[in-house]
């Protein structure tokens, strides 16, 4: 019984001593990175493309720079510079992204339930338009 005793002691602290906490960090972009869904304006304010899923998030140096990608009639694939403070974003990389912004509380989903919204101009090939949605909530009925 003791030589089970031993070897389950033995077992336990082996295990327990290999487990290492993972570093737990959060990315410089966390108050703008999300899933969002967005329409695209012409710079006259005409609809130009109904709702698409927009996604930003941190790049992999975490530098205070974001990626800004949509599917659809622009396509967009970009990074901006972030202020995280002021939550706004702007930048000239593939794409010219000016006046960004993420709004705390100020979207309303397709349910009517309250979220954060966006808003940003683009400029691709001479064309400017406008993008502007609310973040995804995570319910499957606020789902375009």
């Amino acid at each position: 019984m003791m030589k089970k005793l031993i070897y389950l002691f033995v077992a336990v602290f082996a295990l327990s001593s290999c487990m290492k906490d993972p570093d737990i960090w959060d990315s410089s972009v966390k108050e703008l990175a999300g899933d969002w869904f967005v329409r695209t304006y012409s710079a006259d304010g005409d609809l130009v493309e109904d709702y698409k899923k927009l996604y930003t998030y941190n790049t992999a140096d975490d530098n205070g720079e974001m990626w800004v990608n949509l599917k659809g009639v622009i396509k967009l694939g970009s990074t901006t510079k972030v202020n995280s403070s002021g939550m706004t974003f702007s930048g000239d990389d593939v794409y010219s992204i000016s006046d960004g912004e993420v709004f705390n509380g100020k979207g309303v989903s397709k349910t009517g339930n309250t979220t954060d919204s966006i808003y940003m101009q683009v400029v691709k090939e001479g064309t400017t338009y406008v993008v502007s949605g609310h973040r995804k909530t995570g319910f499957p009925e606020d789902n375009y």
